[in-house]
Formats: structure tokens, C-alpha cells, sequence
């Protein structure tokens, strides 16, 4: 079986629980070969890992479901030259406008201005240079470079705000196709790797997105407590992520059950024994 898999950032937010997947042949153990697709050359790709964009696109109207959550929590954090309150009006270099993670910054910035910036190295540059008090960063940058530069984190987003942001979302007619299902099952043990062994998360984060040693250590064991143990979410949160795009972006907040599929929603309890009903952070 073969399955062609989109992403929009090469990073760990995004590929990290495909990384792991591939280097302990999760992949090869449920039957499935998965070929990496760069979503901006084929942008109609069914099947991606990229979760913030199948939402917004959902509730544009596309046909898509949510199979598997990965991270639930935007993964960018906010930094600046110097410390500063980040419900100051600060103006910030962030992502092009409609993109997730501008939508995901102004939900928890409200009050800054956004400067639209092509990439990490640009948002970095303008804040390095002085043009903005702040850059928004994703994954991408290792946190001890940016320790390295003197910057201080000013905010960080996935504290603020609980939307899930990847995983694995699909067209309706895919979804319990043989690709996907053991797709769905390989990242699902991936994501239990995360949680139970930072070790070889570290040492993916070395080999695969350059990480220093120092930094993959560190992000090891910040990143997992944002993402989904078993790939999935509580109901609760799953409402709530809606609402708060639908209100970001002006339009209705679908059922529930019209977005997420069921291998993706954790009904009942959450495993610490708590209710879900609170669907944020910080």
C-alpha cells in the first residue's frame, strides 16, 4: 500500500510523530509506504498532516475530516530583542495574513500589529534588526539559537490557545481506506514514542530536522506535552477549536462529528480522570 502525505512546513510541529514513524518502521510494520508531498506544488493533495489549514478549509466548505490528531496546541511562540508585556500593543513579524498561524496569533495577541513575513529567516531579521518589537517562530528555529541570540520569549501560543494543528486529515470517501487506517495506526504508536521515549525524540530532532544535541533535548521534552498521546481529542476541545475559528474567521462552527471523525475523538473522561470541558491552556 502506498499513501502520498502533504505537508506545508518541513519542522517538527509538523513531521516529527511521520519522523519517528519512519525511523522505527511503523511504517513498514502495518504495511503502508508514505511518500512526503510539499503541499505548495500540489495543493490539491488529498491526504495531509498540516491540521490548521484542513480546519480553515473546512469551514470554508471543504469535505474533509480530521483522522488522527497529532499536536494539539499551535506549536510558535512569540520572542522579542528584549522583555516585554505581550498585551502591549507590539508590532510583530508573523505569517501572511489567513494563513493558521496569523489567525492562531491574533486570537492570542489581539492587540499587537501583525507584519506579514515570507519566512522564519525574515521574521528573525526584521526583529534582529529593529524593525519590529517581536517575530513570531515556529519549530522550525531550535530554541538555544534563539537563547544564543539574546532573545527572550515573550508568549507562547500553544499556552494560550488549545486548536488542533496536526495530524492527519482527509477527504470523507479516504477515510477507512487500508493507506490511511494504517497510517492512522503507525503515527498513533509514534505519538506514544513521543511521550515514553524523549531519547530517540532527540535524536530524530538531531538527525532529521538539525537540532543540536543541547536544544533537541530540551524540545523533547517541552514538545510532548503538546501533542495527543494516543491521536486524539475530547469532544470538549474539539468544540471549542471550532468555535474560537469560526469566530476568528466569521463563519459557523460545524457539528462536532461533521469535522472529526471518530479514530480522532476522545469521548468521555480524558485519561488523567478529568472532564475536558476546558479547552485551553494558560
Amino acid at each position: 500500500m502506498h499513501l502520498d502525505l502533504g505537508f506545508r512546513a518541513f519542522d517538527p510541529h509538523e513531521l516529527l510523530p511521520h519522523a519517528l514513524a519512519a525511523r522505527l518502521g511503523l511504517y513498514d510494520d502495518n504495511g503502508v509506504t508514505v511518500r512526503l508531498v510539499d503541499l505548495t506544488f500540489s495543493p490539491d493533495l488529498d491526504v495531509q498532516v498540516s491540521l490548521g489549514s484542513a480546519l480553515l478549509a473546512r469551514l470554508a466548505g471543504a469535505d474533509l475530516r480530521i483522522a488522527l490528531v497529532a499536536s494539539r496546541h499551535p506549536l510558535f511562540w512569540v520572542y522579542g530583542r528584549e522583555r516585554r508585556d505581550p498585551t502591549d500593543p507590539l508590532r510583530v513579524a508573523g505569517y501572511p495574513d489567513g494563513t493558521p498561524p496569523a489567525v492562531f496569533t491574533r486570537v492570542v495577541l489581539p492587540h499587537a500589529e501583525l507584519v506579514p513575513a515570507r519566512d522564519s529567516d525574515t521574521r528573525l531579521g526584521l526583529l534582529l534588526t529593529g524593525q519590529v518589537d517581536a517575530a513570531v517562530v515556529s519549530t522550525a528555529v531550535p530554541p538555544d539559537s534563539l537563547d544564543r541570540r539574546g532573545l527572550h520569549r515573550l508568549v507562547a501560543l500553544p499556552e494560550h490557545l488549545t486548536v488542533p494543528t496536526t495530524g492527519l486529515a482527509a477527504p470523507v470517501p479516504l477515510l477507512d481506506t487500508p493507506p490511511l487506517t494504517a497510517a492512522t495506526t503507525a503515527l498513533q504508536t509514534a505519538l506514544r514514542v513521543m511521550h515514553d521515549d524523549p531519547d530517540t525524540v532527540a535524536r530524530t530532532l538531531v538527525d532529521v530536522f538539525r537540532y543540536d544535541r543541547t536544544s533537541a533535548e530540551r524540545a523533547a521534552a517541552e514538545y510532548a506535552g503538546w501533542y495527543s498521546p494516543d491521536g486524539t481529542v475530547s469532544t470538549a476541545e474539539a468544540a471549542a477549536a471550532l468555535g474560537t475559528l469560526a469566530d476568528t474567521t466569521g463563519t459557523d462552527a460545524p457539528a462536532v462529528d461533521a469535522v472529526f471523525a471518530d479514530t480522532s475523538l476522545r469521548r468521555g473522561s480524558h485519561r488523567d480522570g478529568s472532564s475536558g470541558d476546558d479547552a485551553s491552556h494558560g
